[in-house]
């Protein structure tokens, strides 16, 4: 409650309680004039002299009377007819204890308010500000990464079998190999001495096969003939012996290698003897399928050339067993 409305408040209830007063000396007064009349009527005129007029003063202390159509006196002539008066207290004292401002509280839960908006704008700010900070150190570590040359691989070569109709200079394989396969023996080897056990000859009744072998199975090699791969075991001894030849170039000795099936008679001679053997399987596969020259624990002879004819993306492995 504000002041005004207070001082209000207080005017209102000092004119009610001025009414009041003013209406109960009005009782007080009528209630006295009834016992005057009375009085008069009883005794008779009075004694010396003629009677008062109803309204006159008697005497100084006397209250004129007001009639009943009488207007509400205003505030100055209240005082002028009553005198000075205060108002009484009231039953009460509420009114005189004022309770702290309800505005007051709202300043200060206001004040507090604003204080936490304000931490939380001050947080926020801070978060933005990390925030940008690092989008601006990552996108300079991208930058840097993007400047950075990135270093060129080389192609690991990639070991092929022997038997290739196309010089080393030369691409023969798919797309998919031009570039990163390698003949398995690039370089030429020095040919070893040969031992008596050394495979000299072979022959292939079904596709008219009798070629000299000649030790080591890259390009110049093959030129002379069948190529022995060095490190392969020798005619009659245990483990994988490996031969290759040309089927399109040099005289084409293995054109029909592809046409051998099981059951099929390989010679192998050495300075000593012959060694047969029983062909088991024919099969196609990729360049890269360096498995087919992997050792055996039994004695077997592997035989190698390129397919198609002329072609030359594959290559046709032969895989015979000693017969004793």
């Amino acid at each position: 409650m504000t002041i005004q409305e207070l001082e209000m408040l207080l005017e209102q209830k000092r004119l009610a309680l001025g009414q009041e007063r003013l209406k109960r000396i009005s009782e007080e007064e009528a209630s006295n004039e009834g016992v005057s009349e009375e009085g008069a009527s009883e005794e008779g005129a009075p004694k010396g002299g003629a009677g008062r007029k109803r309204g006159d003063t008697g005497s100084p202390d006397q209250h004129r009377v007001m009639a009943p159509d009488t207007p509400w006196l205003s505030d100055e002539e209240l005082r002028e007819r009553f005198g000075p008066w205060r108002l009484e207290p009231l039953a009460s004292d509420s009114l005189q204890r004022v309770s702290p401002s309800p505005r007051k509280k709202q300043s200060w839960r206001d004040r507090l308010l604003l204080l936490v908006e304000l931490v939380a704008l001050l947080g926020l700010a801070v978060v933005v500000y990390l925030s940008f900070s690092t989008l601006q150190s990552l996108n300079h570590e991208t930058v840097q990464v993007k400047e950075t040359p990135k270093p060129t691989s080389t192609p690991m070569p990639v070991a092929t079998l022997p038997g290739s109709s196309m010089s080393p200079r030369e691409s023969h394989l798919p797309p998919f190999y031009q570039g990163i396969v390698q003949p398995v023996n690039p370089v030429p080897l020095l040919t070893p001495t040969l031992g008596p056990q050394a495979a000299i000859r072979i022959v292939i009744d079904k596709i008219r096969v009798d070629a000299p072998v000649v030790e080591g199975d890259d390009w110049e090699s093959l030129k002379k003939g069948v190529g022995h791969h060095t490190g392969s075991t020798n005619p009659g001894q245990r483990g994988n012996m490996v031969v290759s030849a040309h089927n399109d170039v040099f005289g084409e000795i293995f054109r029909d290698l592809d046409k051998l099936e099981p059951g099929d008679e390989v010679l192998v001679f050495t300075l000593e003897r012959s060694h047969r053997y029983v062909v088991k399987e024919t099969r196609i596969v990729e360049p890269t399928e360096i498995g087919v020259l992997a050792p055996s624990q039994e004695p077997i002879l592997t035989l190698i050339t390129c397919y198609p004819y002329m072609v030359d993306t594959h290559r046709v492995v032969v895989v015979a067993e000693l017969s004793h």
